[in-house]
């Protein structure tokens, strides 16, 4: 029995802190007993089965019986918010990978009827199409729902197989799976339609708004860590398998619905290139000034090439997608874990140096020798093996895996490339500019002076820190010496990254990492003048002022990615609203950046009064939206500590 109940508890909990963080808007006390109130009408799916993909089978076949058909939706969306599998505790369950929705959309199901998963998921379609309803849009839904197992054959039967499938991979507890390359999946089914006659334009607008609301619907049940955070994103643009680019009209729809919503989820990601149109562009900047975040870009000139090299196949790399964030794989074929670990911190490293260096460390080379031991250190301490729950209902959308007849966990996705995330780089850079200026060539400090700060937290050291922010070299700056540490501490991480196995399989890394709040709390006060405690960067970004977007950008796109530096690279900054008199400005500047070879960018629009003064009056700005690391969230959800960062990082950048 307590064996049973160690298993239990957890997540149990976790379900109760959702239940609970659902109702935050309504008072600390209405929160607590809302949240309690909606713990108890939770329910769980258990199997006794010792196999572990048994288990599964057989609590995929008890939701399908047990799961509540909703009437009143324009499709049928087969999550519930109250009924959970349980999964074993000792494995993590699979998450942050996203099929390839134009196979799955291609695939005849029906003709796999001894796969178990078929039969377990024909209960709940059987269970749909022979409810009686008198509800006029469901019988259009009980329609559609007869072709979910064949190949889609029209624009609203494509949507509705997708968000199918989709949610049933929500409701198998594998969180953070995202929609794929929508444009490019949908647009055969919407081109057929507008030339036969079924499908308008107007209608096919209509119809998306529905299917966005509805993705978005359970936001606070979907989040992570954070509202928001549930990694449901929708991909526009990028080459097909011919090599052509996708562009077309839902490609313009999406990015025109997402320009008038102010919403956190879904959320878009942009694929693009040398051949992406200034119209994309235009309609893109049109987008992010809305102020939902969306879209985040991804240039795929940049990232492709680095993919190949690293070992992905340049057949599939057309198919590019992300994880829930950032990370690249490749979608229907990718198993890569990618933000599964803890984050690398070579801030700490440079600190546990500090502590370690002596008097005999006589220059700073000598000192960045030490830095980099500690380093290696910090990697391999983050760096472990995954024990990976099963997924026979995502092996059966991979169609290597449903080939091999191999679980994707045990072999059967062709790529497995875990990956780790760095949190804190431009700190890192920061303080070690810092040390070799000030301690060892001006020598108006001592590294046991800088440990005795580091320890004190700068108490009495007002000064000393003013001193530390001020340096007029800092990450970010277009400056010889700035980008050689940059690269030698990035070097040096992927030097050790690229001899690291996990799973048996090459290990990923990349310099944006959704920590850099979380993992701020254990490092103590550091040599960029941040006192313990506080935020680090966010991702590839400055620190402070005196640094805009324009330079920050050439400085990343000077950045080396080469090896296995591919797992996410993102610049995050904050532009001013005053961009909103200036789309063209801002469409330039999109394009700019990926002419000069940026990898990833993601903007909020912003203002530090703003934000000021939605956190002393919620209830002004219930829809005012921001991006937080790799998703968006309403402003008034978000802890104090994310609101303050915001407003400081929104200060700064305005300078």
């Amino acid at each position: 029995m307590k064996n049973t109940i160690k298993k239990v508890m957890p997540m149990r909990l976790v379900t109760l802190v959702r239940c609970v963080k659902s109702h935050r808007a309504e008072g600390k006390m209405d929160m607590i007993l809302g949240g309690l109130k909606d713990f108890q009408c939770q329910k769980w799916v258990y199997s006794h089965a010792k196999d572990e993909e048994t288990a599964y089978l057989e609590q995929l076949e008890k939701i399908c019986r047990k799961i509540e058909i909703d009437e009143n939706n324009y499709f049928f969306y087969p999550y519930s918010k109250t009924l959970h599998r349980f999964f074993p505790t000792h494995a993590m369950n699979i998450l942050s990978i996203t099929p390839a929705y134009e196979e799955v959309l291609a695939t005849d199901f029906a003709a796999m009827g001894e796969n178990r998963v078929v039969r377990a998921l024909k209960i709940l379609v059987d269970r749909v199409t022979e409810k009686q309803s008198c509800v006029v849009r469901f019988m259009e839904v009980t329609r559609l729902c007869r072709r979910v197992l064949y190949p889609s054959d029209s624009f609203e039967g494509a949507l509705q197989k997708i968000l199918f499938f989709h949610a049933m991979l929500w409701q198998m507890e594998h969180g953070h799976n995202g929609l794929g390359r929508l444009d490019m999946a949908l647009f055969p089914y919407y081109k057929k339609d507008i030339e036969e006659g079924r499908l308008t334009r107007e209608k096919a607008e209509v119809i998306l708004r529905e299917m966005i609301a509805l993705i978005g619907s359970q936001t606070h049940q979907k989040s992570a860590t954070l509202y928001g955070d549930t990694g449901q994103y929708i991909l526009l643009g990028g080459f097909d398998k011919e090599g052509r680019n996708v562009e077309n009209e839902l490609t313009h729809l999406f990015l025109g619905i997402f320009a008038t919503l102010s919403i956190p989820d879904p959320k878009l990601i942009l694929r693009v290139n040398n051949h992406t149109s200034k119209s994309v562009y235009d309609a893109t900047a049109r987008c992010l000034l809305k102020g939902n975040g969306s879209p985040l870009i991804l240039n795929e000139d940049k990232v492709i090439p680095l993919m190949e090299r690293f070992g992905y196949a340049p057949e599939d790399c057309y198919n590019l997608g992300t994880s829930a964030c950032w990370e690249p794989l490749i979608l229907g074929k990718s198993f890569d874990q990618n933000n599964n670990l803890n984050s690398i911190s070579p801030l700490k490293a440079v600190n546990n140096a500090i502590m370690m260096a002596s008097s005999y460390t006589a220059d700073f080379e000598a000192f960045m020798r030490l830095f980099e031991q500690c380093l290696e250190e910090n990697i391999r301490s983050c760096a472990h093996d995954l024990v990976m729950d099963c997924s026979p209902l995502f092996t059966l959308l991979f169609s290597d895996a449903t080939k091999s007849g191999k679980d994707i966990s045990k072999g059967g996705a062709k790529y497995a490339y875990h990956g780790m995330l760095v949190v804190g780089l431009p700190n890192t850079i920061n303080a070690l500019l810092n040390i070799k200026e000030l301690v060892f060539k001006q020598k108006l400090l001592t590294l046991k002076e800088c440990k005795d700060v580091i320890e004190h937290n700068f108490e009495n050291a007002a000064d000393l820190r003013g001193l530390l922010q001020s340096q007029p070299l800092k990450f970010g700056k277009v400056d010889d010496s700035v980008l050689r540490l940059t690269n030698r501490v990035s070097d040096k991480i992927e030097s050790v990254v690229s001899n690291i196995r996990i799973n048996g399989r090459r290990a990923k890394v990349g310099f944006s990492s959704p920590n850099y709040i979380s993992q701020a709390f254990d490092i103590e006060a550091s040599m960029d003048g941040r006192r313990s405690g506080e935020p680090l960067s966010t991702h590839i970004s400055p620190v402070g002022k005196n640094i805009d977007i324009v330079e920050v950008i050439n400085f990343a796109s000077l950045m080396n990615y080469e090896g296995c530096r591919i797992n996410g690279n993102v610049v995050d900054f904050i532009i001013p609203a005053a961009f909103n008199r200036h789309v063209d400005k801002l469409s330039e500047l999109l394009n700019d950046s990926v002419q000069r070879g940026l990898y990833e960018l993601q903007l909020n629009v912003l203002d530090k009064n703003t934000l000021i003064d939605a956190r002393n009056h919620p209830e002004k700005y219930p829809n005012l939206v921001v991006r937080v690391w790799g998703f968006s969230a309403y402003f008034n959800e978000l802890p104090d500590e994310y609101k303050v960062n915001l407003i400081n990082r929104a200060e700064a950048y305005e300078c």
